[in-house]
C-alpha cells in the first residue's frame, strides 16, 4: 500500500475472480480509504461465493452440477442475476448468453467444440421460477458462466461502497480491461484511459465512467475466445471492442455481445443500452 499524506493517496491490490484488481482512491481521509478497501475485499469475496462455475462451494457451482431437470431453489440474490441475464439475452438478440458454459470450456482447454444443438439458447435450456425462486437446465449438456457480466456485477458492487463511504475519487483497474472511476486524477481533470497496439491507439478522458475491453484475437494461441450464441462456432476474426457507460454492466454486456454478433449489427444492439459508448478495432 501507498500512502501520500499530501492529497491522502490509498493504493491497495488484491486478487478476485482469478484476476488482479487495483485500486486507487484520494482525498479521502486514510482510515476511510481502508474501511472502503477492506469493505470492497469482503463484497468480492462473497460474489466469488456466488458466481463461480470452479469453486465447489459457489452456488452458481451447485447450479450446474444439481439443477439438470430437476427444479433446484436458489438464493434471491442469485435468481436476480440470472434474471438480469435473462433481460440481456433479449436485450441483445441472444448474442448474450450464458448458458454456453461448457462449449466454452470444451475449447478453452481441448480447443474443440463440444456438440450441440445448434438453435439451442439460453431461452430454451434454463427455466426461471419467480414464484419459488427456482431453476431447471433443460439438458445436461448446459452449464451456467457468468464471465461476461461477473466484473461488471463485482464494479458495480464497488460503486455503492464508494458512494457508502464518500469516496469521490477513485479508479478501479480489473485485469486491466474493466475499470470503473470516480471524479479525476490528482493531477487533472478526468481519469486518462489508453489502450494501445500494432495499428491503433486510443484514448479516452473517464470521471463517473466505466470502460469494458473485450477481445477476440484469433491469431494469437494464448488469446481470449469468444463463442458466437447464434453458431456455436469461435469468433474467428481479430476483433476489439471498447464500451464505455455509466454502469459498468452494461459496459461489460455489450462488449462481449458487440465481439459476438457481425459488425452490421452492432449500432442496433448498443442503442439498446443508454449512455453508452463503443469502439470496434
Amino acid at each position: 500500500m501507498n500512502h501520500n499524506s499530501s492529497i491522502n493517496l490509498f493504493h491497495q491490490s488484491l486478487m478476485a475472480m482469478n484476476t488482479r484488481m487495483d485500486l486507487l482512491f484520494w482525498g479521502a481521509t486514510p482510515e476511510g480509504s481502508k474501511m472502503t478497501y477492506r469493505e470492497i475485499a469482503v463484497s468480492i469475496e462473497k460474489l466469488e461465493r456466488l458466481i463461480s462455475r470452479y469453486h465447489p462451494k459457489a452456488e452458481l457451482y451447485q447450479v450446474n452440477q444439481r439443477a439438470y431437470q430437476q427444479p433446484l431453489v436458489i438464493s434471491a440474490a442469485l435468481f436476480d442475476i440470472l434474471e438480469q441475464c435473462f433481460d440481456f439475452f433479449q436485450k441483445t438478440e441472444g448474442y448474450f448468453d450464458i448458458s454456453l458454459g461448457k462449449i466454452y470450456h470444451e475449447y478453452k482447454h481441448h480447443h474443440k467444440l463440444a456438440s450441440d444443438e445448434q438453435a439451442a439458447q439460453f431461452k430454451d435450456r434454463v427455466l426461471l421460477n419467480r414464484e419459488d425462486h427456482s431453476i431447471i437446465l433443460a439438458t445436461a449438456d448446459i452449464e451456467l458462466d457468468l464471465g461476461g457480466i461477473g466484473k461488471g456485477i463485482a464494479l458495480e458492487q464497488i460503486a455503492q461502497i464508494l458512494s457508502k463511504y464518500d469516496i469521490q475519487n477513485a479508479f478501479i483497474s480489473f485485469g486491466g480491461s474493466s475499470i470503473l472511476t470516480r471524479g479525476r486524477h490528482p493531477h487533472g481533470d478526468y481519469w486518462p484511459f489508453s489502450l494501445s497496439n500494432e495499428k491503433h491507439h486510443f484514448q479516452c478522458p473517464l470521471n463517473d465512467d466505466s470502460i469494458s475491453v473485450s477481445q477476440s484475437l484469433v491469431e494469437q494461441t494464448n488469446s481470449e475466445h469468444i463463442i458466437d450464441p447464434k453458431t456455436h462456432a469461435v469468433v474467428d476474426r481479430p476483433i476489439t471492442v471498447i464500451v464505455k457507460a455509466k454502469n459498468p454492466i452494461h459496459s461489460e454486456v455489450l462488449s462481449t455481445t458487440l465481439v459476438a454478433a457481425p459488425p452490421e449489427q452492432h449500432a442496433s444492439l448498443a442503442r439498446a443500452f443508454r449512455d453508452t459508448e463503443y469502439w470496434v478495432f
